[in-house]
């Protein structure tokens, strides 16, 4: 899976020094959607920044979509899932070491 955002990067438009195709990029994108692994959908959201072409884009959004259909949420749910936690709480609290000893953990 690693390889596939690549792919996708290289063939989805001008700029790169592999030809451009754009049913290997669509393949690509579409092998990505169908990945159940968070770093698929990473991959899926870097492309989107990076990716130009107007159809790609689109399907880019219609992978996205597909993603979250396939885990039973909306798109803007699967987005909320990618961010990161960096050691917060889920109401966004930073759980301090004093905190620990006072609750006795």
């Amino acid at each position: 899976m690693p390889y596939l955002d690549a792919l996708a990067l290289r063939t989805g438009g001008p700029g790169s020094d592999v030809a451009e195709d754009l049913k290997l990029a669509g393949a690509t994108i579409n092998a990505l959607a169908e990945v159940d692994d968070p770093a698929a959908l990473e991959a899926l959201w870097r492309l989107r920044s990076r990716i130009r072409h107007r159809a790609l884009r689109k399907q880019l959004d219609t992978a996205l979509v597909t993603a979250a259909a396939r885990q039973g949420i909306t798109a803007g749910q699967l987005i909320e899932r990618g961010v990161p936690g960096h050691g917060l709480a889920p109401d966004g609290a930073l759980p301090s070491i004093l905190t620990q000893i006072e609750r006795g953990a």
